[in-house]
């Protein structure tokens, strides 16, 4: 079983905290599967995405509104954020996390 520092698992996390070289992002679970992206500090919600699956490493998450499906990985293994912008495009890492909970 894959933990965070506090102990943990994608399975029961609901806030992802994210961040690169620009900008700073949570990731907020709500009622129905849905996920908020809010931008940090501020709080605004800047993109919903629905749950479309999670283990105890990863959760996964789709904007079907963007490109077709945009969707992200929350990788608590490697502690990234993996972005796909549109079906069949490449998957890469658009944040480290930085807190979860």
């Amino acid at each position: 079983m894959t933990y965070w520092e506090n102990g943990v698992t994608a399975s029961e996390a609901v806030f992802v905290g994210a961040s690169n070289d620009s900008e700073t992002t949570a990731f907020r679970y709500r009622e129905g599967g849905l996920w908020d992206e809010v931008a940090v500090p501020g709080g605004e919600t800047r993109f919903t995405f629905a749950e479309t699956g999670r283990d105890v490493s990863a959760i996964r998450l789709t904007d079907a509104s963007r490109n077709g499906g945009l969707s992200l990985i929350l990788d608590l293994d490697r502690k990234v954020v993996d972005l796909q912008e549109a079906p069949g495009e490449p998957w890469y890492v658009r944040y480290t996390i930085v807190a979860v909970h």
